[in-house]
């Protein structure tokens, strides 16, 4: 298994935890209690920032060459490419919906949380589809000089909320993720 595939999967374990963070300020909605709408801000800019800049780029060049030795994967990998750009304007209307807000804008719950649904629904189905189809196929197929060609392709960054150092864009939100582990 390529070390790309274990770090992928760990960023997607992390995401799912931002998911869940997201989820429950949408839920607050229901509570009649108000959510933390720069934490969802946050969220939302990590989402956009790095998962959408730097993960989606780096699997769609594996996901290029997976295909490329496996026609039978070229759907699927089509398809979830396709999704990479869905979930980039569904995240981009999410997040300036939030940035919005956040500066003082008078918005609907009923149009944000829809918004909020939906891209958490898409980002989800998306890394469980990656996760039960083409990771393991990616596994399977690519050899030593497939991922060296991978690499060699990817100008990787430094994850700025779960790396190594903590951005202070993200410390308010790193405190939360901390608070919810406990």
């Amino acid at each position: 298994m390529s070390d790309y595939i274990a770090k992928w999967n760990r960023e997607h374990a992390n995401y799912s935890r931002l998911l869940d963070l997201l989820e429950a300020q949408i839920n607050l909605f229901h509570e009649a209690e108000q959510p933390n709408y720069e934490l969802m801000l946050d969220i939302m800019y990590y989402l956009s920032h790095y998962s959408d800049e730097v993960h989606h780029p780096e699997e769609d060049v594996a996901f290029r060459r997976v295909m490329g030795k496996d026609n039978r994967m070229k759907t699927v990998v089509m398809d979830l490419m396709r999704q990479h750009q869905v979930i980039v304007e569904s995240g981009k209307g999410l997040l300036q919906q939030l940035d919005a807000i956040v500066n003082g804008t008078i918005m609907t719950r009923q149009g944000l949380e829809s918004l909020g649904r939906t891209y958490i629904f898409h980002l989800r189905s998306h890394m469980d589809l990656e996760e039960t189809e083409v990771f393991p196929a990616a596994s399977r197929i690519l050899r030593a000089e497939d991922w060296i060609a991978v690499d060699a392709a990817i100008k990787s960054r430094k994850d700025p909320l779960f790396g190594d150092t903590v951005d202070k864009r993200y410390e308010a939100l790193h405190q939360q993720i901390a608070r919810e582990a406990e």
